[in-house]
């Protein structure tokens, strides 16, 4: 799966969620954050989230600067 993100906030127990309905299927989850250089900072940003996604799925996360 290839998980794409402009670095908006997620919801409340996003990273809960997908563990849950990603327990049974153990399928990779790529993620690609699109952003500029400032939003990538704290531990409830959008790149931790989606960091952590890719982490518990045996995946990837990249960012790839706007400008």
């Amino acid at each position: 799966i290839y998980f794409m993100n402009d670095g908006e906030q997620f919801p409340d127990r996003t990273l809960e969620e997908i563990a849950i309905m990603n327990r049974q299927l153990k399928v990779p989850i790529h993620c690609i954050r699109f952003g500029d250089e400032g939003s990538r900072q704290g531990p409830e940003s959008a790149e931790a989230v989606m960091k952590q996604i890719a982490r518990q799925s045996r995946g990837t996360y990249k960012f790839i600067a706007i400008r």
